[in-house]
């Protein structure tokens, strides 16, 4: 659960009741309508993990537990190279800026690369890259050694490097197509700006990120001047002034003859100092924006996130700049624009190639039974509007058209560009994939375009080949780099770095369907391996949920065989993973998203249907009780801790890591609206729910074996993990904990990840059996 929204917990069996001869009679409870049998549990003779938390330090890391082969085949799972596209593709359609193993610039006619110089390390682009022309790349960056702005530019044909100081009042916010341009925001003589994001260091998918300080500012604090600045001459243009609170809500998007810049912006009501992202103590005011939002307490009428969110698009001409605005306000109700923290904020606009229309992502607030009001910092679901742009904005933008499809309703993860001048490209998540989709303007055709099912990301059209480029990865594919055609043809791949990987993932994916006694069906995955049969006969399964939840945080069909999203990993190792989207989760439809928060559902309702799921899976044969395990890391960590707490004989075996587990805790130090937003309610009124909800009040009922992983640096702070775990230690419930030093939410350093997944593989192996 990333840190703007909340975090994640686990544990064995001392069962009250009667026994005999050694096995423990079947318990019964009751959920709603229908009633669950929890078939009975066999008590383990298996050794407790020790009293004491365990300090682990990649420094100095612990001996294997595993065997040599095993251990090297985590490591071929684990180390495959994740790639990201960093720039466009040049003009001429040949070339793309690639991270990878390594910086280099991609041929994607031929897989060819040419390695970017050592120099590039030296700097940090603080803008968006650019290509002045079809050889050279350009940013503006700064300076590891003196933190100087410069100008970077690079050679694609021999990858050289070259950095001319530039002087740039402000922060800078974008670059323009030709490189002639930056948009700066300038605060007032002695003033700063405000805010702090999460950065995710490259390579590694944003789960294991570490705690990293980013060098984005985002909110103001204090009154603000957006305007751009020619580069050569510096002569500045003011575009407008941004008022205290101010933040974008969208990257700049710009024409592509650089004259016109378009973005989204809003203004909340109040902001702090700017704690540091890792400072817990922050906390929710009751009385800010943010959290009478998310309580459903402010009409659309005096709410700040409607009334000033706002579309504006500037032309520049010398020193002036003409402008338009749209005002949500005065629209639908909609907003305009997503989030500066999404995965790719630059996917909220997108101009077409002749610079006549601008796409624009809106979305619905949403409508949470138990709220009275509208909620738009959670948003129900999103679509784009296209509007027709004057060359020299003498007339207001015109609605061309409204595109929607149940495919691009994600809020968050769902990203536009035009792949042709009367072609829209949407990148967006759509229950288990985050695939391609093209829609014709003309014809009105919207149609999938991406071939297999999976993940794609960093999507870049090379529109005057009518293909693109992207990143891809499912449960069954190792990452690559692929080329395809715009009518979903050719597709290529490009790169083959984690061949090795591909080789040794021996898996089998397959659907399942659940209909619970609600009447509600969930469509989810087993993941077994390869020589498996299906449906599944009496296998070891391991439930898994995601982190999140809620906002840009999709339960998608990707690679991964880290410790905190293992299905890469140990369905490899012989046990199955049962992964089944629930709640709260973008891409499965408005009633799906909001019922996670609804009335007192949280802590609740996800969590019992996952219980009848697993019932239903004992009852198909597909598992049986004794091997039955659960896993998940941030709220993956809350559902696994949650899970066991409110259903303490179905689960055999628990694995949690950087949890969040005390509800209360997190609603007074945490982020400012999460708990405000997850429980529809303040704890001073409503203590009660907040400690049904909360997993370390629950911790009385811990009865299935648990390993706890922690980071010691972590925002959810480890204290309240390790009093939980001395609390499951006190009533005898089997349990091990490890404090990984250094580690933030989550576990960032692959030494520790690697020894940590041969924890987690000997935890299940002692308390599910070994396959």
């Amino acid at each position: 659960m990333p840190r703007r929204i909340g975090t994640t917990m686990i544990t064995l069996l001392v069962l009250l009741g009667l026994t005999l001869g050694g096995a423990v009679l079947p318990s019964v409870q009751a959920q709603g309508t229908r009633t669950l049998v929890y078939l009975p549990l066999i008590r383990s003779t298996a050794p407790e993990g020790g009293r004491d938390p365990i300090t682990i330090s990649a420094d100095s890391p612990p001996a294997d537990i595993l065997t040599p082969a095993e251990v090297a085949r985590i490591r071929t799972l684990q180390e495959t190279v994740a790639y990201r596209l960093l720039s466009p593709v040049s003009p001429d359609g040949i070339s793309v800026l690639l991270a990878g193993a390594n910086v280099a610039v991609l041929n994607i006619d031929t897989g060819a690369t040419v390695a970017v110089g050592a120099d590039f390390g030296n700097y940090t682009c603080s803008s968006n890259l650019v290509w002045r022309d079809t050889e050279t790349l350009a940013c503006l960056a700064t300076a590891t050694a003196d933190n100087a702005t410069v100008l970077l530019t690079l050679r694609r044909s021999d990858g050289s490097v070259q950095a001319n100081p530039v002087s740039v009042p402000g922060t800078v916010r974008s670059l323009s197509p030709d490189g002639r341009l930056a948009l700066v925001q300038v605060a007032p003589p002695g003033a700063a700006l405000a805010g702090t994001s999460l950065i995710v260091r490259p390579g590694l998918p944003v789960p294991v990120a570490s705690n990293a300080p980013a060098n984005e500012i985002e909110v103001a604090n204090t009154s603000t001047t957006l305007a751009v600045i020619d580069l050569a001459t510096q002569q500045r243009t003011d575009l407008l002034t941004l008022e205290s609170g101010a933040l974008l809500t969208s990257a700049a998007a710009w024409s592509p003859d650089s004259r016109r810049v378009a973005f989204t912006h809003t203004t909340y009501d109040r902001v702090d100092s700017a704690p540091p992202y890792t400072d817990p103590a922050n906390g929710t005011l009751l009385d800010s924006v943010a959290a009478q939002d998310v309580l459903g307490l402010l009409p659309p009428a005096n709410n700040p996130l409607l009334q000033t969110n706002m579309l504006r698009v500037f032309a520049i001409s010398g020193t002036t700049a003409l402008s338009q605005t749209l005002r949500a306000a005065q629209g639908n109700g909609d907003t305009f624009g997503g989030e500066w923290w999404e995965p790719e904020p630059e996917g909220a606009l997108a101009w077409s190639p002749d610079g006549t229309r601008l796409a624009v992502h809106l979305r619905e607030p949403a409508q949470v039974a138990g709220r009275t009001h509208p909620i738009y910092t959670y948003p129900s679901r999103g679509y784009f509007n296209v509007y027709t742009i004057a060359p020299d904005l003498s007339t207001a933008p015109q609605l061309a058209a409204t595109v929607r499809a149940p495919q691009i309703e994600a809020q968050w993860v769902s990203n536009v560009t035009f792949v042709l001048t009367d072609t829209l490209m949407f990148n967006s998540t759509y229950r288990f994939d985050r695939g391609i989709y093209t829609y014709d303007l003309n014809t009105q055709r919207f149609q999938q375009i991406s071939p297999r099912t999976g993940t794609y990301t960093s999507v870049r059209p090379a529109g005057v080949r009518g293909q693109l480029v992207t990143a891809f990865s499912s449960y069954s594919f190792a990452p690559e780099v692929y080329r395809l055609s715009v009518d979903g043809t050719g597709f290529t791949a490009l790169t083959d770095s984690n061949a090795a990987a591909q080789a040794a993932n021996q898996v089998r994916v397959d659907q399942v369907e659940f209909t619970l006694g609600n009447g509600l069906t969930h469509t989810g995955v087993i993941i077994q391996p390869a020589d498996a049969p299906f449906p599944p006969q009496n296998t070891r399964l391991i439930v898994w949920q995601e982190r999140g939840p809620s906002q840009d945080v999709p339960m998608t069909n990707y690679w991964s065989a880290q410790l905190e999203q293992s299905f890469n990993l140990l369905p490899n190792f012989g046990y199955a993973m049962l992964i089944v989207p629930l709640y709260g989760r973008e891409g499965y439809g408005v009633a799906n998203f909001n019922r996670l928060v609804e009335l007192d559902n949280f802590g609740q309702a996800d969590i019992d249907a996952m219980a009848e799921i697993v019932q239903q899976s004992i009852a198909r044969g597909y598992t049986s009780p004794e091997r039955v395990g659960i896993l998940g890391c941030s709220y993956g960590g809350y559902f696994t801790t949650q899970s066991i707490a409110r259903h303490p004989d179905l689960y055999r075996a628990a694995h949690t890591n950087c949890t969040l587990l005390d509800l209360i805790g997190e609603w007074k130090f945490g982020f400012v609206y999460v708990m405000a937003y997850l429980m529809g309610r303040d704890p001073y009124t409503n203590s009660a729910e907040f400690i049904k909800d909360a997993p370390a009040y629950g911790v009385g009922n811990v009865r299935t074996p648990l390993l706890i992983f922690h980071g010691t640096q972590d925002f959810l702070p480890i204290k309240i993990t390790e009093n939980y775990f001395a609390l499951v230690q006190q009533q005898g419930t089997p349990s091990r904990m490890l404090r990984f030093a250094g580690e933030g939410h989550g576990v960032f350093t692959p030494t520790n990840q690697r020894y940590g997944a041969q924890e987690q593989i000997q935890w299940f192996r002692t308390y599910l059996g070994t396959p």
